[in-house]
C-alpha cells in the first residue's frame, strides 16, 4: 500500500533480499516477551577444537581417528546429519567405527554448551544406494511409479509410513513400485542390509477420484449440486468451465455437494483436490433467476389477467394461483402475463427450470391484487432478497431479516407481521414479533429500515438448512398473507489473528490500543461471526537488514514475518505492525501481504504488514465509524490473505480482470452496518454513499475505500469457508502432541523470491520438525533442484506464492525436506528451463569453496558455535565466515514454539529469556542460503 497525498495505494520497491545482524523478538506466540538486543561483550569460547582427521574416507567397518583438544567434554559425535557411535581415546583423540549405512559430511562434536564442526568433510566408501530421481511425488493408490539413483540393486525393500511397498522391477538404476490398494504418505524408506536409509523423498499417495453423476444438471447461481462417484472424500474446490471455484459444503467418499457461485458459467465440472482435478462428462448449465418486482390485475369476463413484472421471465415454463393453473398468454424478459378463471385466489407462484417457485405476490376471488410480500431480505454485510443468488449467510452471525409488505392503497394500517423459524429438521426455533411502519408503503425501498419489516435472526438459528416464514395477520380490509423461504447460509468460518509489533532499528510498531478494535474491523467487513474471530498479540519481531522503516526492505520483512508463522502457529492469520515513517515522506509504502489461493487455501501464507499510522483513512463511510489508516491498510492486505486481488481505482497494479465495474465502485447493494455480537439489536442501514454522498470505492483499491464491494466479500467468504475447512480447530494453538520431537537428520527448508531479475535465495533453515505444507500439485511448473556433495540430486516440485503490489511481478516460495546433508549447488526451474539467480555465488556451497584454502586456514574457518546463559540472557556466538545466518527458536515443555531471532549475521547475538518457561530446548539453525545444520540444547 502507497500514500501520495494522502490516497491509499499499495506499491512494493522492487529491491534485492539484505541481512543484517539483528535478534528476534522473545516471548511465546500468544503472550508478551522481550525483545532480545545486541551485545558486544563476546560469549565463551569452546574449549573443543578439531585438528585432523585421519582420513577423508572409508569403508564401513573401518575407523575413523579425529585429533584435537578437550575432548572429554565430548557427548555426540555426528557425521553430517547421522549420529555415529564414537571412543574417547583421550583429550586429543577420539575414534569412530564408520557405520555401515553410508555416511557423508563434516564432522560435529557436541556437548553441553558447544558444537563444533571439522574444517574437512568425511565421506565413506560403501556404494550406497542413492535415489536421485522420481517419475512423481504424487501416487494414486495401486498404480505404480519409478524411482532412479545408483546401487539400487543393493535395496532389498522399500517402505512408506512403514508400509512394504510391492517392486514390480528393479535395475541398479532404477525401481518401478506399486503404491498399495490404501494410499499412504511419507518418506521412501530403502531397506539395506537390514537397515532402513531414508531416501529424503516425500511421497503423497491419494485415492483416485472419478464422477458418476452430476445432479441436478442445471440450476441458478445460489443453487445446490450433488456430484456422486468415488474417491471424493478429499475434494476442497468445484472447478466451473469458465474457471469460477466453489467452495465444497460437504464431501464423502461418494458425493460432494456445493453451491453454485456468482460468476459460473455452462459446462463442465470438475472436483479438485490438492494432487488431482478430475472433469465431468456431462455439462451442468447454469440458468438465470427468475424475479419479480409486480404484479397487476385486471378482469375480463370470467377471466383474470394477471400482469408480472420482473427479470428473466421469459424462462418462466409453468405459473399457479393456489391450487389453479395459470395460462401463459405471453412473455418477455421482464413481463409474463397470465391468465387465470376468476374466483381463483391465493399465492401467484412462478416455475422456472434450476429454480424453486418464484412467489409473484396475492389475489383474491375477485381479482384484486392483496398485501404482498413482495420482498425478504436478509443481511450480514449486504443487504439480499432471499431469492438473490449471492445470498450467503455465515453460519453463527446475527442476520439481519427484513421482510416489505406493500399495499394496493396508500394508508393502508399495518398488520401484526411475525417471524417464524425453524431448523432443517424441522424443530420449532422460535416466533418473533418484526417492527415496521405504521403503514403499509405500496412501493419498495431498498435503502431505508423505516419501510419494511424487521427482526434480528440469533446466532444460534443462522445454519444450513434454516426456514424463515413471514406471517402476515390478517387486516380490516386485506387476508392474511405468508411465505417461507430457506436463506443460503454458507460453511463455519473461523479467523485467528496474531498481532505482531515489528522492530525496525531502534523503533517497535505500535499496536492498537485495544484488541477489541481489531475484532471489531475485521467483524464489520469479513465473512466471519465474531464469536468465530480469535485477535491475540505476540512480543516484537525484530526484523533483520533494517535500520529504520525508510530503508527497510518490505518484501524481505514479510518474509521474516511469514517464517515466524509458519514455526510457531502455522494455522493462524500473522499481522506484523510497522513503525510510522519518521519524518513522513511525500510518498511511501504503507503495507505488503500475500496473494492467497482458495483452491490452495489450508497452505496460503497468511501473512501481511502494515503502517502502524494513526490518521484518519480515505473516504469514512456512512455509518460515521471511526477508520484509522492503521485499520484501512489491514483490511486490505488481510483481504490480500484472502485471495482478493486489486480492485481497479487509483492505479493500482494487476487489478482483478473479473472486476464487475472500471471505477471499483460498490454495487448498488444496500451496506449494513450491525452490531455483529447482538442477537437483538438492529443495525443501521445505508445506500453505498460516502459522507459527501459519492459512491464508496472497494478497499482493494487505491481510492481510500474502507469496505469491500460485494464482489470482494463473495471471494473472500469462499476462501475463507475452504480455509477454515481444511484446518480443524482453526482457532487453537498447536499442542505438544503435534510437534515433532528432535531427530537426528531434522528437515532443511529453502526458501527465496522469484521476480523479473531472476531468484534470490533467503537463508536456509534446519528445523526438528517439518514446517510449513506442501502445496504443490501435478499441475506446478517450478522445481528446485538439490545436488548434494554425495552426488545425489533431489528434483522437488513448489508451488510460489504472489507477493500482492510487487511492481516486478515478486513471489516467494519454500521447500522443506528431510536435511540430506552437504550441499553443493541449488537451481530452480521454471517449465524445465533453469532461472537465473541473481546472486549466483548464493547457489553453491560456501564450504566447497573454502576446502581450496590451505591447511592453516582451513582450521581458522572451522564451523562452531558456542552459547552460555547468565542472568537471563542467552548469549550465542558462531563463525559467521562459514555459516553466516543464525536463527533461534525456543520449543516449551508444552511444545510451543517461539522464534527468537531470524537471519541473524553478526556472529554474535543475546537473547532475553527470564520470561521463557525452564524445561524446554533451544533450536539453534546456522546456516548459508543453501544448506543448514540444528544444534539444541536443553533450557
Amino acid at each position: 500500500m502507497k500514500n501520495n497525498k494522502k490516497l491509499l495505494a499499495l506499491v512494493l520497491v522492487g529491491t534485492i533480499l539484505s541481512q543484517s545482524g539483528c535478534g528476534g523478538g522473545g516471548g511465546s506466540g500468544d503472550s508478551a516477551g522481550t525483545a532480545p538486543t545486541s551485545i558486544a561483550a563476546p560469549a565463551p569460547v569452546a574449549a573443543v577444537s578439531i585438528s585432523a582427521l585421519s582420513s577423508p574416507s572409508a569403508s564401513a567397518g573401518a575407523t575413523l581417528t579425529i585429533t584435537g583438544t578437550g575432548f572429554q567434554k565430548v557427548t555426540t559425535v555426528t557425521i553430517g546429519s547421522a549420529t555415529v557411535a564414537f571412543t574417547i581415546v583421550s583429550d586429543t583423540q577420539i575414534t569412530i567405527t564408520i557405520p555401515v549405512v553410508a555416511v557423508s559430511g563434516a564432522v560435529t562434536l557436541s556437548g553441553s554448551g558447544f558444537s563444533v564442526q571439522s574444517a574437512t568433510t568425511f565421506t565413506s566408501s560403501l556404494p550406497s544406494p542413492l535415489v536421485t530421481g522420481v517419475s512423481t511425488v504424487n501416487v494414486a493408490a495401486g498404480s505404480n511409479f519409478t524411482i532412479y539413483g545408483t546401487n539400487l540393486d543393493r535395496v532389498s525393500g522399500y517402505q512408506i509410513a512403514g508400509v512394504n511397498l510391492t517392486i514390480v522391477n528393479s535395475s541398479s538404476t532404477s525401481a518401478t513400485l506399486a503404491m498399495p490398494a490404501q494410499a499412504v504418505s511419507g518418506v521412501l524408506t530403502l531397506i539395506v542390509n537390514g537397515a532402513p536409509v531414508n531416501s529424503g523423498y516425500q511421497f503423497n499417495g491419494y485415492q483416485p477420484a472419478s464422477i458418476v453423476a452430476v445432479l441436478p444438471q442445471l440450476g441458478i447461481v445460489g443453487s445446490s449440486v450433488t456430484i456422486s462417484g468415488s474417491g471424493l472424500a478429499a475434494v476442497t474446490n468445484i472447478l466451473f468451465a469458465n474457471g469460477t471455484i466453489a467452495s465444497v459444503s460437504s464431501a464423502s467418499n461418494s458425493t460432494v455437494t456445493f453451491t453454485v457461485p456468482a460468476g459460473a458459467a455452462s459446462g463442465p465440472l470438475a472436483v479438485v483436490d490438492r494432487y488431482q482435478e478430475v472433469h465431468s462428462a456431462a455439462v451442468f448449465s447454469v440458468v438465470p433467476a427468475v424475479t419479480v418486482t409486480a404484479l397487476l390485475s385486471s378482469t375480463s369476463g370470467a377471466t383474470t389477467v394477471l400482469t408480472v413484472t420482473g427479470t428473466n421471465l421469459n424462462t418462466v415454463t409453468a405459473a399457479k394461483v393456489g391450487n389453479s393453473s395459470a395460462t401463459i398468454v405471453s412473455s418477455s424478459a421482464t413481463q409474463i402475463v397470465l391468465n387465470v378463471k376468476l374466483g381463483a385466489s391465493g399465492t401467484v407462484m412462478l416455475t422456472a427450470p434450476g429454480q424453486a417457485a418464484v412467489n409473484a405476490g396475492t389475489i383474491d376471488s375477485t381479482g384484486g391484487v392483496g398485501l404482498w410480500i413482495s420482498s425478504i431480505d436478509f443481511a450480514n454485510v449486504f443487504d439480499k432478497n432471499s431469492t438473490d443468488p449471492t445470498l450467503r449467510l455465515t453460519p453463527g452471525r446475527p442476520a439481519l431479516v427484513r421482510a416489505t409488505v406493500l399495499a394496493p392503497a396508500a394508508g393502508t394500517k399495518s398488520p401484526v407481521v411475525n417471524l417464524s423459524v425453524s431448523s432443517s429438521t424441522g424443530a420449532t426455533l422460535g416466533v418473533l414479533t418484526m417492527s415496521g411502519p405504521a403503514n403499509l408503503p405500496t412501493a419498495q425501498d431498498d435503502y431505508s429500515l423505516n419501510n419494511s419489516f424487521n427482526a434480528v435472526l440469533p446466532a444460534a438459528w443462522v445454519q444450513p438448512g434454516v426456514k424463515v416464514g413471514i406471517r402476515v395477520a390478517a387486516g380490516a380490509n386485506s387476508s392474511p398473507a405468508s411465505q417461507d423461504v430457506s436463506p443460503a447460509v454458507g460453511a463455519p468460518t473461523s479467523l485467528r489473528v496474531v498481532l505482531v509489533p515489528l522492530t525496525v532499528g531502534s523503533a517497535t510498531g505500535v499496536l492498537p490500543p485495544a484488541l477489541s478494535d481489531v475484532r471489531a474491523a475485521l467483524a464489520r467487513v469479513y465473512p466471519y461471526a465474531n464469536g468465530n474471530i480469535v485477535v491475540q498479540q505476540r512480543s516484537p519481531l525484530v526484523i533483520s537488514g533494517a535500520t529504520n522503516t525508510a530503508g527497510m526492505n518490505w518484501s524481505s520483512a514479510l518474509g521474516q514475518l511469514e517464517s515466524a508463522r509458519r514455526t510457531e502457529a502455522p494455522t493462524a492469520f500473522y499481522y506484523g505492525f510497522v513503525p510510522m515513517y519518521a519524518p513522513t515522506p511525500s510518498s511511501f509504502i504503507a503495507g505488503l501481504g500475500y496473494l492467497g489461493t482458495t483452491a490452495q487455501s489450508s497452505g496460503s501464507p497468511v501473512s501481511a504488514i502494515g503502517l502502524d499510522w494513526t490518521s484518519s483513512a480515505g473516504q469514512g463511510d456512512p455509518f460515521d465509524n471511526k477508520w484509522p489508516q492503521w485499520q484501512a491498510i489491514m483490511v486490505h492486505e488481510m483481504g490480500h490473505n484472502h485471495s482478493l486481488m486489486h480492485a481497479p481505482c487509483g492505479g493500482a497494479a494487476n487489478p482483478d480482470p473479473a472486476y464487475p465495474n472500471a471505477t471499483a465502485d460498490l454495487s448498488s447493494l444496500a451496506v449494513y452496518n450491525s452490531p455483529y455480537n447482538s442477537d437483538t439489536q438492529v443495525g443501521v442501514l445505508s445506500a453505498p454513499l460516502t459522507p459527501s454522498n459519492t459512491q464508496m470505492k472497494d478497499v482493494m483499491g487505491y481510492c481510500g475505500g474502507t469496505w469491500f464491494s460485494d464482489f470482494s466479500y463473495i471471494r473472500a467468504q469462499q476462501f475463507a469457508e475452504s480455509r477454515t475447512a481444511a484446518i480443524p480447530q482453526p482457532l487453537v494453538l498447536a499442542t505438544a502432541a503435534s510437534i515433532a520431537t528432535p531427530t537426528p537428520d531434522g528437515y532443511l527448508t529453502i526458501s527465496g523470491e522469484l521476480t523479473a531479475h531472476g531468484v534470490l535465495l533467503h537463508p536456509a533453515s534446519a528445523s526438528a520438525a517439518k514446517t510449513g505444507i506442501d502445496t504443490a500439485t501435478a499441475r506446478s511448473i517450478h522445481e528446485l533442484r538439490l545436488h548434494t556433495v554425495s552426488g545425489q540430486t533431489y528434483k522437488l516440485p513448489f508451488e510460489p506464492v504472489s507477493v500482492a503490489d510487487a511492481a516486478d511481478a515478486t513471489s516467494h516460495f519454500w521447500v522443506s525436506l528431510p536435511n540430506p546433508g552437504e550441499i553443493a549447488s541449488i537451481e530452480v526451474l521454471r517449465n524445465g528451463q533453469l532461472q537465473a539467480m541473481q546472486q549466483p555465488k548464493q547457489a553453491q556451497s560456501l564450504k566447497i569453496a573454502s576446502q581450496s584454502a590451505t591447511a592453516g586456514s582451513a582450521q581458522a574457518m572451522a564451523s562452531s558455535v558456542s552459547w552460555a546463559t547468565l542472568n537471563g540472557r542467552l548469549a550465542i556466538t558462531w563463525n559467521a565466515t562459514l555459516e553466516p545466518f543464525l536463527s533461534v527458536i525456543y520449543v516449551s515443555p508444552a511444545g510451543v514454539k517461539t522464534v527468537l531471532g531470524g537471519g541473524l549475521e553478526s556472529g554474535k547475538a543475546s537473547f532475553d529469556i527470564k520470561d521463557l518457561p525452564s524445561g524446554g530446548r533451544f533450536d539453534l539453525s546456522l546456516s548459508s542460503p543453501i544448506q543448514a545444520r540444528l544444534v539444541s540444547f536443553p533450557h
